[in-house]
């Protein structure tokens, strides 16, 4: 019986890069906790476990570097030689390898777990340095929390890959992954984005005007405090009816500066600190204002909400707005010029949203949460 059986012992390893990839790990920790499935569980941040001589917010600049280079994920296709190629420092592997102090050695070697589910790649470089150093590592199953591969997710330590898209496998199996180690679940977001809601109750709530489209702004990462205001200022300015939502998190002086604003009587606009119910937010809304970050992006697509993603940054932003793009769920702004022509035309083309929504619940949708779950639960046994 399953009670008689000793405890797994389980890590779940993120790496507060972001507020995404630190989503991914508390999605998947919080959803196996609610199951009980006999498992002794442990959430490690990697950036708390660096070297003396790292800094976090070093360690954050090199990925966020790494993270805009398009040629991260391969040799782009091309149709004339290229003139100069982008290479990565020709030290990055050392630094992989050398990043961590003894409280990584401590949290995953000395307390011998028998699991790790890694939601980033940042340690694969040092485990697999204590592999070749003859030191027995613990199974990794990798949950890749990117819509895009690069070779940094790629690591003989990993044993199993829960990966968003039948591309991403794909790209695996060219890489010489056995396709039966893959598994295509989907990005795990928060459990809550699967929980019903009574979205005439978040309207009431929240003031709306029912007979207006709403529109969710999530301006984190687009630059200043002023230059946000002045994109929602322009956005006040447009004309359209619309209620108009901003989530400006932990930073109090943009939601100051956002209730500043003068508010036409055509429109309803409702400033946010940090929220917890952002999945009640989208559930309300007609349209997403956002960048292209992968776990935006799939807590946007289990709400089943068309997204307006402000100009892509090359390389993962960039490669996810395309494949948006190309399956109609998304529609991009390069400029101001460009984000109060799409703004306007969706807010009265009812038709065009809708379009965009029916897609995003085509075929190829995943509950990433579930499935991830499910799979880790299945290996994990």
């Amino acid at each position: 019986m399953p009670f008689l059986r000793p405890p797994k012992h389980v890590v779940i390893l993120g790496a507060s890069t972001g507020s995404g990839h630190s989503r991914v790990s508390h999605a998947v920790i919080e959803s196996l906790k609610s199951l009980d499935r006999n498992m002794n569980l442990r959430e490690l941040d990697l950036l708390e476990l660096l070297a003396d001589e790292f800094r976090p917010a070093y360690v954050r600049g090199v990925l966020d570097d790494l993270a805009r280079r398009p040629a991260m994920f391969g040799a782009p296709f091309e149709t004339a030689d290229p003139s100069q190629g982008d290479v990565l420092p020709a030290d990055l592997d050392e630094f992989l390898r050398v990043a961590f102090s003894d409280r990584l050695q401590q949290a995953l070697l000395d307390r011998k777990p028998e699991w790790v589910v890694a939601t980033h790649w940042l340690a694969f470089r040092w485990l697999e340095a204590q592999e070749k150093a003859g030191v027995a590592i613990p199974k990794v199953v990798a949950v890749v929390s990117d819509f895009d591969l690069h070779d940094l997710w790629c690591s003989p330590v990993v044993k199993h890959w829960l990966v968003p898209s039948a591309d991403v496998e794909r790209r695996l199996v060219a890489r010489g992954v056995a396709k039966d180690a893959i598994h295509v679940t989907g990005i795990p977001v928060n459990p809550a984005f699967a929980t019903p809601i009574n979205r005439e109750e978040v309207r009431r709530s929240l003031g709306l005007r029912r007979e207006w489209p709403t529109v969710l702004v999530r301006p984190g990462g687009i630059g200043s405090i002023e230059r946000i205001t002045a994109v929602v200022g322009r956005l006040l300015a447009g004309g359209a009816s619309m209620n108009l939502l901003v989530v400006a998190g932990r930073n109090d002086k943009l939601r100051e500066s956002l209730e500043a604003l003068t508010v036409p009587e055509t429109m309803f606009m409702k400033a946010f600190a940090f929220v917890d119910n952002i999945h009640e937010l989208m559930a309300v809304s007609d349209i997403l204002i956002t960048r292209a970050t992968p776990h935006t992006v799939a807590e946007a697509q289990a709400s089943l909400l068309p997204m307006l993603l402000l100009r892509p940054s090359p390389g993962v932003e960039e490669r996810i707005a395309d494949r948006l793009l190309a399956n109609g769920t998304a529609v991009v702004a390069r400029d101001d010029a460009a984000l109060e022509s799409e703004v306007a035309d969706l807010v009265v083309n009812r038709r065009r949203m809708k379009a965009m929504r029916e897609r995003m619940n085509g075929p190829d949708r995943t509950d990433g949460t579930g499935e991830t779950v499910e799979r880790l639960t299945r290996l994990i046994r």
